[in-house]
């Protein structure tokens, strides 16, 4: 169930970020950071609440048992280098 539900998000993160009205907000917000910050901070914020997910997901599978040690910080970043081939 963990895999399932890591492969669903990671999917619909993708799909998200990369349909094509996504993508243009995000360039805009880039474009315009200097001008409009609060325009790239609420797109960062709606991007840590996103990013975090994934981390309470891991650490709820540790209290379960179902997921060994480590750290679900570290974990989570290396779920999106994977999900973005970084």
């Amino acid at each position: 169930m963990l895999a399932t539900t890591l492969k669903t998000f990671g999917a619909t993160v993708i799909r998200e970020v990369c349909e094509p009205a996504a993508a243009s907000m995000y360039r805009l917000a880039i474009a315009e950071a200097e001008r409009s910050p609060d325009v790239a901070a609420a797109l960062n914020a709606n991007r840590f609440v996103n990013r975090h997910a994934p981390e309470r997901l891991l650490a709820g599978a540790q209290a379960a048992g179902i997921l060994g040690h480590g750290e679900p910080p570290r974990m989570m970043e290396q779920f999106f280098a994977l999900l973005w081939g970084g």
